[in-house]
């Protein structure tokens, strides 16, 4: 069973690390399995606003998206949802993707990209590859701030053993019971 760290302190009023709460679950009967982030580990992965999608003069399936990310940078894409006002997760030169996927300053059929537009499974969130990654519950003012930050893709995984004997472990509420809420 998986359990966010932020659904469980929801249920404690604690400021207690994830690793100390492990422990006393672990203590109590309920094993901890691992504790794992949302997503893997990458960095300069930011929010940036697409303000602009024109076909690549010289690549049928590609395009060429203006994206403010602080900053106006050209990129080449060639997911099929890229489009205007659409606000993205870009990597940005520099940037180290999950896999040790390295991003930098490419030319691309003549014309130099300055990053990338990242789908869900490039960052490791979910298995989805259907396209660039739509952040929907963000603000333009969010422009240019870590992706990580803005969707606290730092936050803990408690992946828990439940045993059959346990039924009163399989919710939130069940499983901070041995906190004495």
């Amino acid at each position: 069973m998986l359990i966010s760290e932020s659904w469980l302190k929801e249920w404690l009023d604690t400021n207690i690390s994830i690793e100390k709460i492990a422990d006393i679950l672990t203590m109590s009967g309920i094993e901890v399995e691992s504790i794992d982030p949302v997503a893997p580990e990458f960095t300069r992965v930011v929010m940036g606003k697409v303000t602009e999608v024109k076909k690549h003069p010289n690549a049928d399936r590609l395009k060429v998206c203006k994206v403010d990310v602080g900053e106006d940078l050209e990129i080449i894409c060639g997911a099929p949802n890229v489009n205007e006002n659409m606000l993205v997760a870009c990597a940005i030169d520099g940037a180290i993707l999950p896999g040790g996927i390295k991003i930098k300053k490419t030319k691309m059929r003549g014309i130099t990209s300055s990053g990338m537009l990242c789908s869900e499974k490039e960052l490791g969130v979910s298995g989805d590859s259907n396209g660039i990654m739509n952040i929907e519950n963000a603000s333009s003012s969010q422009i240019g701030r870590s992706i990580r930050e803005i969707l606290d893709l730092d936050e803990k995984i408690l992946n828990l053993k439940i045993t059959p004997n346990r039924g009163d472990c399989l919710s939130v509420r069940g499983i901070a019971s041995p906190f004495n809420i």
